[in-house]
């Protein structure tokens, strides 16, 4: 699992803090779509930029994917 986490630039706590709580989700996966360049908004969206990653989130995702997703991404 180190070596994982290395290879992504992420501490091995956080790889298993996200398996913990992927196994207490309730609603099941979100589609992820990682692109190299940010890709052009179509529609209403937030745009949130952090260090290392740009999240787009969609005017009608509900509150809980969003806290997820903001939850998981932020340092």
């Amino acid at each position: 699992m180190a070596e994982i986490a290395r290879r992504a630039d992420l501490r091995p706590n956080q790889i298993y803090r996200w398996r913990r709580q992927m196994g207490q989700a309730a609603q099941g996966f979100a589609e992820v779509q990682v692109q190299p360049d940010p890709m052009p908004v179509s529609g209403s969206a937030i745009t949130v930029e952090f260090e290392r990653a740009i999240v787009r989130i969609p005017a009608g995702a509900s509150p809980g994917l969003v806290s997820a997703v903001l939850r998981s991404v932020k340092p």
